[in-house]
């Protein structure tokens, strides 16, 4: 029986992104550019007076800043018209440690380091360099900083208005273009669940919420609950539904289907996200709905994987662990173990991934998680095989109190 189910998910990530630096603010002329390597994309003309520039402070290691790059490449291809439109990534790692990652991530922007850090002084605290990432900011063709933001804020009204000459806008914070919304809401007091996780997701000084109340029918629909993360949302589901939310397979789940009738409203916020919270979270949901769990182990179904060919395993080129997404479905594991990249698949998607080799070298995997089909692709690109099979694991009996 499909069930209704709306998921409202707000990320916080504990990458946090910085809207504005000490040294900088918009209206003012910007500081100079020192560029020691030009890394990619190297343009002829490596003048950069009277020229729009789109400049990008990012690093390799830096997550939020990879997966901003797919959206700026988009904005660079639909603005390539413009002659005098500059998009440069800046960092100011070694070119080498800037060139692996290349290797694997495609940037259309032109690819400069600084070394020396002296862009990132001049643009950031004005003694030790950008305080967070990532950081982006638009120059005028007459040298003046017209807007500072992200790449994630970045879209084609700014970057029209920016080539009108008509912006000057510092983006404050990632609620920015939900503020006349939230306070039209609040000045109502409104207290629906969305209202509600608006109001959660403005307020800092609220560090952990956790609403749960019986629901009515849902109008929303959409195929499977999502995990539940910082900032979570969960209309008309039932029990079976929360605990695929926490992360359990549906296979280690045994539930009288009497019991799933009964479906739950759920709004939640912790910004303490470990293994711990998600246990306590857990124990309130259990303790409000009336279930108990009762551990046990059996026998389920699981896809095996193993080493087909160790040649095609895609060594890691990162020192830090990290996902990028290409899309809606695709991401890179950076740094990843093989059994990392199990438990990642079994975040993912309903099956159970299981790997019990003791190899724990690290791979930069590649996968496409659309279908069980495209997942088995990905992993043969990598030197890895699906086989069904079975294994002993813990499964969970959750009953009525």
């Amino acid at each position: 029986m499909l069930k209704n189910i709306l998921f409202l998910l707000f990320l916080i990530s504990g990458s946090s992104c910085i809207f504005s630096q000490d040294n900088i603010s918009t209206k003012q002329k910007a500081p100079s550019i020192s560029v020691t390597d030009w890394i990619a994309n190297v343009p002829n003309d490596k003048n950069l007076n009277n020229k729009y520039i789109v400049l990008e402070f990012w690093a390799t290691w830096c997550a939020p800043c990879l997966k901003n790059v797919p959206h700026l490449n988009d904005l660079q291809s639909k603005f390539s018209h413009y002659e005098n439109l500059v998009f440069m990534s800046i960092t100011n790692e070694e070119p080498l440690k800037v060139k692996k990652l290349l290797e694997r991530i495609h940037f259309k922007s032109i690819v400069v380091s600084d070394t020396k850090n002296q862009t990132q002084i001049a643009y950031g605290d004005g003694k030790t360099g950008i305080t967070r990432l990532p950081l982006t900011i638009l120059i005028g063709k007459d040298g003046y900083i017209r807007w500072i933001g992200t790449a994630s804020q970045l879209n084609e009204i700014v970057l029209e208005n920016f080539l009108k000459d008509t912006l000057f806008t510092e983006q404050k914070t990632i609620y920015e273009d939900d503020n006349q919304i939230y306070n039209s809401l609040y000045k109502n007091k409104s207290k629906s669940p969305l209202n509600m996780l608006l109001y959660l997701g403005k307020n800092d000084s609220i560090n952990y919420y956790l609403d749960i109340k019986e629901s009515s029918k849902s109008t929303y629909q959409i195929k499977s609950a999502p995990r539940i993360s910082k900032l979570s949302l969960l209309s008309a589901v039932n029990i079976k539904d929360i605990l695929l939310s926490l992360g359990y397979k549906s296979n280690q789940i045994n539930i009288n289907p009497q019991d799933t009738i009964k479906t739950y409203d759920i709004l939640y916020k912790n910004t303490t996200v470990n293994q711990e919270a998600l246990a306590k979270l857990e124990l309130d949901i259990l303790s409000h709905t009336g279930f108990k769990k009762i551990s046990g182990s059996g026998i389920i179904p699981v896809k095996k994987i193993t080493i087909e060919n160790s040649s095609l395993l895609p060594k890691t080129k990162v020192e830090t662990t990290s996902t990028l997404k290409l899309g809606e479905n695709k991401s890179i594991l950076y740094k990843q173990t093989i059994k990392e990249l199990a438990e990642a698949l079994n975040k993912n998607t309903t099956h159970f991934y299981h790997f019990n080799s003791r190899n724990t070298n690290y791979f930069d995997f590649e996968i496409d998680f659309s279908s069980e089909r495209t997942i088995t692709e990905s992993l043969l690109k990598c030197g890895l095989s699906i086989k069904n099979s079975q294994a002993k694991t813990k499964v969970y009996t959750f009953q009525k109190i």
